[in-house]
């Protein structure tokens, strides 16, 4: 299985929807005018609601969330009932109302720019945003060697990055799509979920 860099919606009442690109919305008519230097503009909205979902390429399914914190793509993405999203730990898997992955990439770098270690895009807080919680070929990051079909788990002290060694929390449906030999954090490798993830916990 080889990494996907371009999805996009699979329902065609839907045109636009950019999967792999982050929505920054001012938050203040004054915001508007500090970046324009005229007044009087309405705040533009996001181009989904939270909590809507959506079907892509690649057997894929997304949700729109708003980052709480920074969210680095490739890794796992936990949210709340509000849909406000972080980078997945086993701290916040105990109330998680949902897990994903993020695929968004830096704009002007194109789609492998989500590959790069360099590069590497991020979502700032307050940022909205669609993650996959479901694909064939998604990018994930990784911290250790794996081999394909390997079940993937969440590194302890590394909020977002997984790896296949067993650890406390595991997201389930998620598998290593290649092997790969990886050494040092943020190195990416693709992975798939032919059934919506679902993450757990262990004492």
């Amino acid at each position: 299985m080889t990494a996907n860099l371009s999805w996009y919606p699979m329902d065609a009442k839907v045109p636009g929807v950019a999967l792999q690109s982050t929505q920054t919305v001012p938050s203040s008519t004054g915001a508007i005018s500090a970046q324009t230097g005229a007044t009087g503009f309405e705040l533009p909205a996001a181009g989904a609601n939270l909590g809507d979902h959506i079907q892509g390429n690649n057997n894929s399914l997304w949700v729109f969330v708003k980052a709480s914190t920074t969210v680095t793509s490739g890794n796992a993405v936990i949210w709340d009932s509000g849909f406000n999203a972080n980078n997945a730990t086993a701290t916040l898997a105990v109330t998680a109302k949902g897990i994903g992955i993020a695929q968004f990439y830096t704009t002007g770098l194109g789609a492998t720019s989500i590959q790069s270690t360099l590069n590497v895009a991020t979502a700032q807080p307050g940022d909205f945003f669609w993650v996959a919680t479901q694909g064939q070929g998604l990018i994930v990051n990784m911290q250790a060697t794996t081999s394909v079909l390997n079940p993937l788990f969440l590194v302890a002290g590394s909020p977002g990055q997984l790896a296949p060694t067993a650890a406390t929390a595991r997201v389930n449906g998620l598998f290593a799509g290649s092997a790969s030999a990886i050494a040092g954090s943020n190195t990416t490798t693709d992975a798939f979920s032919e059934t919506p993830m679902v993450i757990t916990t262990s004492a």
